[in-house]
């Protein structure tokens, strides 16, 4: 007959395994060397999807307009003409008034996804068959686009890159820069490993002939999460996903607890829908379930063997995050680990029980296959007597 305590020593050495063997690939990705490759330079479009004013927005956005890169054009697409990133957008073209770059205000709809549709003009616009969707919180180095042009060839779909977070301010921001330089860098690079298809909203390169291949970019209109859609609709039709070795920097700020909670717990119900698989499987990356299993596992020996499997279980976990955390580049603070191990549990189990999902504003109904239920699908699902009214 098999034991709770059997059971847990298994999941315990499962989640350990996971952990050191994933924290030394990202470790050793981390200190690759750039690709050599010296391939021609084309012209690329960047589009650059706002809502809002994220903190340090006009920072992050001045360094979009700095690239060492011959030819290559900046779109700022905005959906709605009261949103004050306009403002802001406004003032750094004037500040840059020979740069290749312009505001486009208002959206087509072409889905239930509002990012989308607010890629839908710039999109028409470009002037580039390369073109690259970055997200407005990220902030690039002056060899960004050469870094993602590098690893262009003739198989390959998409380049996409892991993302670090820095300058997180307050709980909700030092929360944010923890995550991101620890399970989500980790979780994006396994995942890129085992070929899952990954590919990151937050900058994602692509031929937009070759979009045109997969059906054009506005298919992916009802997809919840539209770059995951994007990479495994790649992977279908035979193409790779290339991942740049040095990761883009997402600008934090100050965030709340609150924010990061529901932003978190917004992104595990997108991976819920979208990639089950992968979701199912990320309490293995989660420390405190780990201390748990070890206690548990343990108990069978005596509570000596407990405590010293806690606490070596503990350093793995720790200095994993660590040596990560470093070399991002980030700040490691233990109060703020162990908030964050505190808290991510139920950041999984609110989406164990959560469809829909808010983003900036926007609330949307996840189906199967990520797909985002549409207006009238909703309304359809509607007993008549609500619909009539």
């Amino acid at each position: 007959m098999i034991s709770v305590s059997n059971v847990a020593l298994c999941l315990w050495v499962f989640s350990t395994a996971i952990s050191i063997s994933s924290s030394v690939y990202v470790w050793r990705w981390l200190r690759k060397a750039p690709s050599k490759n010296n391939a021609q330079l084309p012209p690329v479009s960047i589009l650059k999807p706002l809502k809002g004013v994220d903190p340090g927005l006009a920072d992050s956005l001045e360094t979009f307009l700095c690239q060492d890169y011959p030819r290559y054009e900046v779109i700022f697409a905005v959906a709605e003409a009261e949103d004050p990133a306009i403002a802001v957008v406004t003032k750094l073209l004037a500040r840059y008034p020979n740069a290749q770059a312009r505001l486009v205000v208002g959206d087509e709809q072409v889905g239930a996804n509002p990012k989308v549709n607010n890629l839908v003009r710039p999109l028409k616009m470009a002037r580039y068959d390369y073109v690259v969707i970055s997200d407005s919180n990220i902030r690039a180095t002056p060899t960004y686009l050469r870094d993602l042009v590098r690893e262009t060839g003739a198989n390959i779909g998409a380049v996409t890159a892991p993302v670090r977070g820095l300058g997180g301010e307050g709980i909700g921001g030092r929360l944010e820069e923890m995550h991101l330089n620890s399970f989500y860098i980790r979780s994006m690079l396994v995942s890129h490993a085992l070929g899952t298809g990954l590919v990151l909203g937050k900058t994602m390169m692509f031929k937009r002939s070759f979009s045109d291949r997969l059906g054009g970019f506005n298919r992916f209109g009802n997809q919840g999460a539209e770059d995951y859609a994007f990479g495994m609709a790649t992977r279908r039709v035979g193409r790779d996903i290339a991942l740049v070795s040095a990761p883009v920097t997402q600008h934090v700020g100050a965030r709340s607890f609150q924010n990061f909670f529901l932003r978190h717990s917004r992104w595990s119900t997108l991976r819920k829908y979208s990639a089950p698989g992968l979701f199912f499987i990320e309490w293995a990356h989660h420390g405190i379930l780990t201390l748990l299993f070890a206690w548990v596992g343990w108990s069978q020996l005596g509570t000596a063997y407990s405590v010293a499997s806690v606490v070596a279980t503990a350093l793995i976990w720790i200095l994993g995050d660590l040596a990560l955390s470093r070399q991002l580049g980030g700040r490691f603070n233990l109060g703020i680990w162990a908030l964050r191990e505190l808290t991510v549990p139920f950041i999984w189990l609110s989406a164990v029980v959560t469809r829909q999902v808010t983003w900036r504003g926007n609330k949307l109904r996840l189906l199967g296959g990520g797909r985002v239920q549409t207006a009238q699908e909703q309304t359809e699902a509607k007993p008549d007597w609500l619909s009539a009214g």
